[in-house]
């Protein structure tokens, strides 16, 4: 339906909105010794999603959760609830059923 595919793609923007942000990150880290904190790494921004990060001297999870115009995101295929989305310093995705490829 039109609403699967506009939370679809609201879910794209926030997946690379996510993927940039990890290349930031990874930018910042190569000049410090750490990853970067939200204030250090400016987090995304996005009228339907917060963007949240969870730093350290090796690793990194950063989070799209859907506020609450965008809650109860789930993809229509697989029945997979796509709240919150992250992805770490090692490229991993979760939920990974909801990442486009």
């Amino acid at each position: 339906s039109y609403t699967d595919y506009v939370r679809k793609a609201h879910r794209g923007d926030a997946q690379a909105e996510l993927l940039d942000w990890a290349n930031r990150q990874e930018i910042y880290r190569a000049g410090n010794p750490s990853y970067g904190a939200a204030a250090a790494v400016s987090a995304p921004t996005h009228p339907r999603y917060d963007f949240s990060v969870a730093a350290g001297a090796n690793t990194f999870t950063l989070t799209a959760d859907p506020t609450s115009v965008g809650k109860q995101d789930t993809d229509s295929e697989r029945g997979t609830p796509c709240d919150p989305l992250t992805i770490n310093q090692a490229g991993v995705k979760s939920p990974p059923a909801c990442w486009q490829e």
